[in-house]
């Protein structure tokens, strides 16, 4: 049960000071309400028309005895008592609070996880409006040479040093790091320095090296097919360690309880589903097709990946077109590059690539 609650992309911050909205429930009811509360009092009810039962789940309400949902409210899944409103019930966890950074610009406020409408994710100052510093992608602690401010984001990767530029608005001066790699392979910080800049990797998966990136960004998506040599027409395969991180992406309300079972927890062997889509997943991860392609994976690499960024990743097997798919990070080097980024590890027990097949119809397009 615990394993649906990796949260880290469906957390919802709050509008005033930018800390984490919690669900929490009271007399009359679920509500909303900041984390940093009694500072912030920020709060939001949660109707009882908002909520949708997705599951029924086998454990019982330690409080009333009746049995717990899997519910979808409008702040992402959560489980709670079936006997609600008469028994209010929540499963607490426990979420990671997302790391913040001192702002460089109001020097008052802190740069904390921001996530736009169409579920991009930024960093901006938590005094905004008074200041309305923001950064794309997720600052680095580098020291500036030219104003000693101790925010940077990393604009590119040689064979032997990193670039950086301030994200100062009043210096945004550009220098160099060093790159600290043994034998070539980059250090996980350096993976995920990577990924928010919106470039591709090399990962081991339950049978192959995949290569993935960024899904929420066209840019990285874009290089990854060229580097493949893939076309835009046959899309692409999302993993992560939870559904959790895929919400984004699915269209619920198109699948049944039953359906959405099989998407509790990784499969054994490794399964990718085929589901309808939400209208806002990109072409450039859709292709041709309506349904999007996704796939829980247990590798504990792909799972440290997940976490640490906060994403699910795309993934691609990593090879060059007409040549076998990498499984050790030697031969990874040899189709892409003694440089290019691969992060260090070991592909799982899986002899083939998993299978893919459509949830809903239950056709299998490829066998595993």
């Amino acid at each position: 049960m615990n394993s649906l609650f990796s949260v880290h992309k469906q957390t919802e911050f709050c509008p005033k000071c930018g800390s984490i909205l919690r669900i929490r429930q009271s007399k009359r009811g679920l509500f909303l309400s900041c984390s940093s509360y009694p500072d912030c009092d920020y709060l939001k009810p949660l109707h009882h028309s908002q909520l949708q039962i997705i599951q029924e789940l086998a454990e019982n309400c330690p409080q009333c005895g009746a049995n717990l949902q899997l519910k979808q409210g409008s702040y992402g899944m959560f489980i709670g008592c079936r006997a609600y409103p008469d028994c209010g019930y929540i499963l607490r966890q426990t979420t990671e609070q997302a790391e913040t950074f001192p702002c460089p610009l109001c020097r008052k406020g802190l740069l904390v996880l921001r996530r736009n409408r169409l579920g991009k994710t930024f960093y901006g100052c938590n005094q905004y409006p008074k200041c309305k510093m923001i950064i794309a992608e997720k600052p680095m602690l580098q020291t500036c040479p030219h104003c000693e401010s101790k925010l940077a984001r990393l604009k590119k990767i040689t064979s032997d040093c990193q670039i950086f530029q301030c994200i100062n608005p009043h210096c945004e001066q550009r220098f160099e790091r060093p790159l600290s790699c043994q034998n070539n392979v980059m250090n996980f910080q350096q993976i995920i320095d990577v990924l928010f800049n919106d470039e591709v990797i090399a990962y081991p998966t339950e049978a192959v090296f995949g290569l993935g990136c960024n899904p929420y960004s066209e840019t990285a998506i874009q290089k990854l097919l060229a580097l493949k040599k893939r076309p835009k027409e046959k899309g692409l395969i999302l993993i992560a360690p939870s559904l959790d991180y895929l919400m984004d992406f699915i269209d619920i309300d198109a699948l049944l309880p039953e359906q959405l079972t099989c998407l509790a927890k990784p499969s054994s062997p490794a399964i990718t589903w085929l589901v309808p889509a939400k209208a806002m997943v990109s072409p450039w991860i859709l292709g041709k097709f309506t349904r999007i392609a996704i796939r829980l994976c247990s590798h504990p690499d792909v799972i440290k990946l997940c976490k640490a960024t906060g994403l699910p990743l795309i993934s691609t097997s990593a090879n060059l077109s007409g040549q076998s798919p990498a499984r050790t990070v030697e031969e990874v080097r040899q189709q892409f590059g003694k440089n290019f980024p691969v992060l260090n590890g070991q592909v799982g027990d899986a002899a083939n690539p998993s299978q893919i097949q459509d949830l809903v119809t239950k056709q299998i397009l490829r066998q595993g």
